[in-house]
């Protein structure tokens, strides 16, 4: 599976390039307008708020600041980290 990781993210590394560039520096010419929704900038501060909300709903629900920051950054194989795995959504019963 880490071979399979690896070798996606040496494929995609052009286009990655491209996406952090176009989200973090403003003179970047190709942003993604015709391509996607949202401009890769917007997406990348859209996710930022995201994981800031979620971080801080968690501290307030009286999860420990260092738990909750393992917590957000735990992923598993084939899922977003915060959806259940399609495999086992019904391992219970």
């Amino acid at each position: 599976m880490l071979a399979l990781v690896v070798m996606m993210l040496w494929t995609c590394r052009a286009h990655l390039r491209r996406v952090v560039r176009s989200a973090w520096y403003s003179s970047h010419a190709d942003d993604g307008r015709g391509e996607e929704i949202l401009t890769y900038r917007a997406a990348a501060w859209l996710w930022t708020g995201c994981t800031v909300f979620v971080f801080g709903r968690l501290v307030a629900t009286g999860l420990p600041p260092l738990s909750t920051t393992v917590f957000l950054s735990r992923r598993e194989p084939g899922s977003s980290g915060m959806c259940a795995h399609p495999d086992r959504a019904d391992a219970d019963g």
